[in-house]
């Protein structure tokens, strides 16, 4: 996992990182989601995708209040090894 935290002209500070799906998951504030669907789901997406030879890698960031939020996720080819 890599983070970098950024100032926004504002002055708002934010810190964003990426990394493996499960990582980025169990990281991030669900609120009040059931935790149970999000382990499920996102094993689902990541069986999806790299089924497909890609591997996806997620993007959360954290504001002054330090939770954090995942934003997404970008597949990413991976090509056969020799």
């Amino acid at each position: 996992m890599a983070a970098s935290t950024v100032t926004w002209t504002d002055g708002t500070t934010v810190t964003i990182c990426n990394g493996a799906s499960q990582v980025m998951v169990a990281r991030a504030d669900h609120g009040d989601i059931d935790w149970d669907m999000i382990t499920v789901a996102v094993g689902t997406a990541v069986t999806d995708v790299t089924v497909h030879r890609y591997q996806p890698l997620d993007v959360a960031r954290a504001g002054g209040d330090g939770r954090w939020k995942l934003l997404g996720a970008a597949p990413l080819f991976e090509p056969r090894h020799p």
